[in-house]
């Protein structure tokens, strides 16, 4: 099964990266700071609001814009990313008692919906969301992952993001959504970039079509 043989590759070939918080508000801040940048920049801003005023609903829900923007100016578009995050903070508190829990017991198309209402909550953040904090059978997309699989041959060109979604899961595992999410992610910022990618590298070189 090529599925396995890809995973068994990319496992080899990189470490895994997981720094997923367990609750799912921190979750979800995460997902947003990642948005646009790099794993080490994330995770500096993450970091960052954590220690200078905490990532809780509570916590966010009453700080100053201004104050999540300095804190998070690492992750890049802190202007877009700062409000939007108070936001959520408000509407994670008001509707669900700061507590997103009630979300994971209903079944997948209906917590996507739901998320999806959620400001910054598209379809990749729903998804991360649904598959680290209420391990649904789901692979989330973003643009390496949507780039890779088109790359591969396993959706073409003019696939959109749940087309792609599909084709990936059926190509791998249920019990294998959670790494093999995170390892394209770190070949394509790695080795499959958009530009110039580095083919010669690449542990999948052999079983890629390369069409890029």
């Amino acid at each position: 099964m090529i599925g396995d043989e890809i995973v068994a590759r990319l496992r080899e070939y990189f470490p895994i990266r997981w720094s997923q918080p367990t609750n799912g508000f921190g979750s979800l801040i995460r997902t947003i700071l990642s948005q646009n940048t790099n794993f080490r920049n994330e995770d500096s801003a993450y970091k960052t609001l954590d220690k200078r005023i905490g990532v809780s609903p509570e916590a966010l829900a009453s700080a100053s814009i201004d104050d999540v923007m300095d804190s998070i100016r690492s992750a890049g578009l802190y202007r877009n990313k700062a409000p939007r995050i108070v936001e959520l903070a408000r509407i994670v508190l008001e509707k669900y008692c700061g507590d997103l829990s009630s979300l994971l017991k209903k079944n997948y198309d209906e917590a996507k919906e739901e998320l999806m209402t959620l400001p910054s909550v598209g379809m990749k953040t729903a998804d991360v969301f649904l598959l680290f904090q209420g391990n649904k059978a789901v692979i989330p997309i973003d643009t390496h992952i949507f780039r890779i699989s088109r790359r591969l041959g396993f959706a073409p060109k003019t696939s959109n993001h749940d087309e792609v979604r599909r084709a990936l899961e059926a190509v791998f595992r249920p019990e294998d959504y959670r790494d093999i999410h995170l390892l394209l992610i770190q070949l394509g910022r790695e080795v499959c970039t958009a530009r110039k990618a580095k083919c010669i590298i690449c542990p999948l070189a052999d079983i890629c079509p390369k069409l890029i």
